[in-house]
């Protein structure tokens, strides 16, 4: 199992024996937070299944971006839409739960 914790700036995974791999993330486009949360969420579920990882714990801090992977709010403009759409097709390697954290790691 690993947890993957997403904000705008990175990401960090965590495996179960509790050793953190941070990761910062650069981007060479303009990018709204919403599509930088997406962008270190799939970076993240990229590399846990680059890694062979087959349980994950999401933590995101993005309102958005939780209630749009958990089906609660609809994906409106495309670009939101495409970025939900890569987040499906990747979700369905893992067992997983996504949780909205706050910006300093509390949970909602």
């Amino acid at each position: 199992m690993m947890k993957v914790l997403s904000f705008s700036e990175g990401l960090v995974l965590t495996t179960i024996d509790k050793v953190a791999m941070e990761y910062a993330l650069h981007f060479k486009f303009k990018a709204s937070n919403n599509k930088a949360e997406y962008e270190a969420l799939l970076a993240g579920l990229r590399l846990a299944k680059h890694l062979g990882v087959k349980r994950i714990d999401i933590f995101n801090n993005s309102q958005l971006v939780v209630n749009q992977v958990t089906n609660n709010f609809d994906a409106k403009d495309s670009f939101m839409v495409a970025y939900l759409a890569q987040t499906q097709l990747l979700l369905k390697h893992f067992h997983y739960q996504i949780t909205q954290i706050l910006t300093n790691g509390v949970k909602c």
